[in-house]
C-alpha cells in the first residue's frame, strides 16, 4: 500500500510540473508577442523630415545639444516616403546627430537633387551616426551620403531598395559596420564613389547585383567579417583608378564573380574566403595589385589576370576549380606569383602570350595539368614543388626564353614537355623523378637542358624529336632508356652521367648529333644503342660495365682523330704500348661495321664520388686552419 501511495503522489507531481510548464511558454509566448507589438507600435508614424542647417534641429525640437556628448537625437518614429524624394534629409550641417530605432520606407517621389528617392540622404554633412535603422522599398537608395565625413552607419536593416543599401560620394573617415543588405539582384549593396579612409566591416549583403563597388576611391578598408554573398555580378567591385585599399578577411561566396578589380592598382586583397563564385574568384584586369593569403576554391578560374601589370599573388590557398587555379592572360607582364597551394583544378597555373612572369616557390598538385605556358616569353619556373598531375607537370608550348630551374616534378605522365617551337628555354637544376616521361623535348630547338637529376621514369629520362638542343651534366638514373633522341638532328649530349638504365643513350632515326664526355654506367641493356641513325659522332665517353657497351646498325663515327680519340670501354682488353693513351687495336661495335679506332686506355669523366669530395673539402680545411695556426 505504501509502494502505490508513493507511485501516485510521483504521478500527480509529475501532471502538475507539466501543466506549469505548458502555462510559462504560452504566457512566455504571449509576452513575446506582446514586445514584437510594443516595439512596432512604439514607432511614431512622422512625416518625412528635412533638415538644411545646425539650428533646424533645434528648431523642429529634437532633443540634445549637438555635442559629441549629447548629439541630437532622431528616434523611434516611422515615416513613409511615399510621394517625396526622401525620409530624412540632412544637409549642410556640423554638428552631432543620431537616427536610430527608426523606419523609413516608400520613397519614390523624386530623383531631383538633394533628395535622390533614397531613404535617407546626408549632404554635406559631419558628425552624423544611422544606428539601429530600418530603410526599404525606396526607388533609389536606402541611404545615400554626398560629400560628407565621419559617418557611422550600423546596425541598420536596409532591404529592397532598388539602387542598393548605401551610396556613399565624395566621403571619407565613415564606418558603414553590422548592416544587412539585400535586394532582389538589383543594385549595389555598398557603393563608395571618389572617398577615402572609410571602413567597412561586418555587414551582410546579399542578393543585389553587385555586394561592394568601389569607384575612384583611396585608402578604403574592407573588412574585417563582411559576409558578400549570392550577389548576381560581383561579390567586390574595385573600379576606376581606386587604389590603396584593403580587402580582408571576409567572406565572399555565391556570386558570380567574387572579386573583380579594373584599372585600379595598389590595392590588398588578403586572408579572404572566396568560395564557390561562379565566374571567378579574383578577376583583375589592368592592374597592379597585392592578392595575399586568400582561400580561392570552386570558380571556374580561381585567380585571373586579363592582363594585369606588376601583380603579386603570394601565398594563396586555390583548388577545386573547374579550370584554372591561376589564369594569365594575354599582354600580362612582370607579376610575381609566389608561395601558392594549387590544388586539384584542371590548370595549376594556365599562361599565355605573357612575359617575365616569376612564379616561384609553389605547390601544385592533383591538378590535370600542372602548369602551361603558351606562347609566353621570358618567365622564370623556380623552386616549385608539382607533382601528381594527371597529363604534365610543366608545358611549356610555342614559347621562348623561359628558365625552368630547381623545380622538383614528380609522379605525372609528363614531368617536362616542350613542344609546338618553344626555343632558347633554359631546363636546369631540376629534381624529375617517378613519372612515364620525364623532359620531352618534342619537335623544339635550341634549348638546353643540364644539372638537373632524373630519375625512377618509368620511359625515358630525356626524350628529344627536335634539334641544336643541349643536355649537359645531368644525372639520369634508372629509366627504361636514359636519353632518348628519335628523329633529332644537330643536338648535344655531353657530361651527363647515365646509369643504370635498360639502355644508357638510345637512338632512332637521327642524324647529325654528337656526344662527348658523358658516362654510361652499368646499364642493363646497352651503354648506346644506335637504330637506323647516322652522321652521329661519339667521342670521349666512358662505357663501364654495361651489359652490352654499345649497338650501331648505322654509318657513325665513334672516334676522332688524335690527339682527340675515340671512348674509353671498360671491357677494352688492347694494350698501348707506345704509351700514346690510345689502345693499339680497334674496339668493334656490335650491329654492324662501326669501329673505334681509337680507344681511350684511360676514362675522361671520372665517376662522380662523393666521398672523394669530402674528403678533399676535409684536407683543404685542415689545411686552412693549420696555415692560420702557424701564422
Amino acid at each position: 500500500m505504501k509502494t502505490k501511495k508513493i507511485a501516485r503522489i510521483f504521478i500527480l507531481v509529475m501532471v502538475l510540473l507539466l501543466l506549469f510548464t505548458v502555462s510559462f511558454n504560452v504566457h512566455g509566448n504571449a509576452m513575446r508577442i506582446k514586445a514584437k507589438s510594443q516595439i512596432k507600435a512604439s514607432l511614431t508614424p512622422h512625416s518625412p523630415i528635412r533638415i538644411n542647417k545646425n539650428s533646424d534641429f533645434s528648431t523642429q525640437g529634437w532633443p540634445g545639444s549637438g555635442t559629441q556628448s549629447d548629439p541630437y537625437v532622431i528616434n523611434l518614429i516611422s515615416i513613409d516616403g511615399s510621394g517625396f524624394g526622401y525620409g530624412i534629409y540632412i544637409g549642410n550641417t556640423t554638428v552631432h546627430f543620431i537616427i536610430n530605432d527608426t523606419e523609413v520606407k516608400n520613397v519614390n517621389g523624386n530623383s531631383n537633387q538633394y533628395f535622390w528617392n533614397s531613404g535617407i540622404v546626408l549632404y554635406n554633412v559631419t558628425n552624423g551616426t544611422i544606428n539601429n535603422v530600418n530603410v526599404h522599398d525606396s526607388s533609389g537608395y536606402g541611404i545615400y551620403i554626398y560629400s560628407s565625413n565621419q559617418i557611422n552607419v550600423e546596425n541598420s536593416k536596409l532591404t529592397y531598395n532598388y539602387y542598393g543599401g548605401i551610396y556613399a560620394e565624395s566621403s571619407s573617415d565613415s564606418l558603414f559596420s553590422g548592416n544587412t543588405i539585400y535586394n532582389q539582384n538589383t543594385g549595389v549593396g555598398i557603393y563608395l564613389v571618389s572617398d577615402n579612409n572609410n571602413t567597412v566591416s561586418g555587414n551582410r549583403i546579399n542578393n543585389t547585383y553587385d555586394g561592394m563597388y568601389l569607384k575612384a576611391s583611396v585608402n578604403d578598408t574592407i573588412g574585417t567579417g563582411n559576409a558578400i554573398f549570392n550577389n548576381s555580378y560581383d561579390g567586390i567591385a574595385i573600379y576606376s583608378s581606386s587604389k590603396e585599399n584593403a580587402i580582408f578577411k571576409n567572406d565572399i561566396y555565391g556570386n558570380y564573380r567574387g572579386i573583380e578589380m579594373d584599372s585600379s592598382s595598389q590595392n590588398m586583397v588578403r586572408d579572404n574566403k572566396i568560395l564557390n563564385n561562379s565566374n571567378y574568384g579574383i578577376y583583375i584586369a589592368n592592374s597592379a595589385n597585392t592578392i595575399l593569403n586568400n582561400t580561392i576554391s570552386g570558380s571556374y578560374n580561381g585567380i585571373m589576370l586579363n592582363p594585369s601589370y606588376g601583380c603579386d599573388i603570394l601565398y594563396n590557398e586555390i583548388y577545386n576549380n573547374t579550370n584554372g587555379g591561376i589564369y594569365v592572360n594575354s599582354g600580362s607582364n612582370n607579376d610575381m606569383m609566389r608561395g601558392n597551394t594549387v590544388i586539384n583544378n584542371e590548370y595549376g597555373v594556365y599562361e599565355i602570350s605573357s612575359s617575365h612572369t616569376v612564379i616561384e616557390n609553389s605547390v601544385i598538385y592533383s591538378n590535370l595539368y600542372g602548369m602551361y605556358l603558351s606562347s609566353s616569353q621570358s618567365v622564370s619556373i623556380r623552386n616549385n614543388t608539382i607533382y601528381g598531375s594527371k597529363n604534365y607537370n610543366i608545358d611549356l608550348s610555342g614559347s621562348d626564353g623561359n628558365t625552368v630551374v630547381n623545380n622538383t616534378l614528380h609522379d605525372a605522365d609528363i614531368g617536362l614537355l616542350l613542344y609546338s617551337g618553344s626555343s632558347n628555354n633554359d631546363i636546369s637544376l631540376n629534381k624529375i623523378y617517378g613519372n612515364n616521361q620525364s623532359i620531352y623535348l618534342n619537335s623544339v630547338d635550341n634549348n638546353y637542358v643540364d644539372n638537373n637529376t632524373i630519375n625512377n621514369n618509368t620511359y625515358n629520362g630525356i626524350i628529344v624529336s627536335g634539334k641544336f638542343n643541349t643536355m649537359d651534366n645531368n644525372t639520369i638514373i634508372n629509366n627504361t632508356n636514359g636519353i632518348y633522341l628519335n628523329g633529332a638532328s644537330n643536338n648535344t649530349v655531353k657530361y651527363n652521367t647515365i646509369r643504370w638504365n635498360g639502355k644508357g643513350i638510345s637512338l632512332k632515326d637521327s642524324v647529325n648529333n654528337t656526344f662527348f664526355n658523358n658516362s654510361l654506367i652499368e646499364n642493363t641493356q646497352y651503354g648506346m644503342y644506335l637504330n637506323n641513325s647516322t652522321n652521329n659522332v661519339v667521342y670521349h665517353n666512358n662505357f663501364i660495365n654495361n651489359i652490352n657497351q654499345a649497338y650501331d646498325d648505322g654509318s657513325n663515327v665513334w672516334n676522332l682523330s688524335a690527339p682527340i680519340g675515340g671512348n674509353y670501354w671498360s671491357d677494352y682488353t688492347g694494350s698501348d704500348n707506345d704509351g700514346d693513351g690510345f689502345g693499339d687495336s680497334l674496339y668493334a661495335i656490335q650491329g654492324g661495321s662501326n669501329q673505334d679506332y681509337l680507344p681511350l686506355m684511360n676514362q675522361t669523366v671520372p665517376e662522380f664520388n662523393p666521398g672523394i669530395v669530402i674528403l678533399l673539402v676535409f684536407l683543404v680545411f685542415t689545411y686552412y686552419i693549420r696555415r692560420r695556426e702557424a701564422q
